[in-house]
């Protein structure tokens, strides 16, 4: 009786879900349109604005421990990098041209790189220098974290 009713309440939530649909883009790409649920409890609005904070209170950490790099070769390469990148992602959601992109590196033998809601970027130095990656390895890479905002 305990299994049915599970199997109940999760098909409930996943017929009561949101969407996706494959369609179009405004410049002819194609796409993923995602609908939002009508239980969506939080606004775009405030998710960024929460992984903003998240964002800065990493950037903070970083900073005091003197890992936060803001001006070796590797960062400014980041940056040229994610300019390209970023001035092409309207193609696939026009509203990220409103962001307030950042990209970020930190000193760290972490093979890892992410990029949160809003354009919040941050690269691992050890992904770079670990798998001596070139600029269209780190823009493939970066260009697959970008598509997770």
């Amino acid at each position: 009786m305990k299994k049915s009713l599970l199997v109940c309440a999760m098909s409930a939530a996943v017929l009561l879900t949101g969407c996706e649909t494959v369609n179009t883009t405004s410049g002819g790409v194609v796409g993923v349109d995602r609908k939002q649920s009508m239980f969506s409890m939080v606004s775009s609005a405030e998710v960024n604005q929460s992984y903003a904070q998240s964002y800065q209170q990493t950037l903070g950490e970083a900073s005091s421990q003197g890992v936060l790099d803001k001006t070796s070769a590797n960062a400014k390469r980041l940056q040229v990098i994610a300019n390209r990148l970023i001035a092409q992602a309207p193609t696939f959601r026009p509203d990220c041209a409103q962001w307030k992109w950042e990209v970020n590196l930190i000193k760290s033998d972490e093979l890892n790189a992410n990029c949160g809601p809003g354009g919040k970027i941050i690269f691992y130095s050890g992904l770079i220098e670990k798998l001596k990656l070139t600029d269209d390895e780190i823009a493939a890479v970066m260009g697959h974290e970008i598509a997770h905002a």
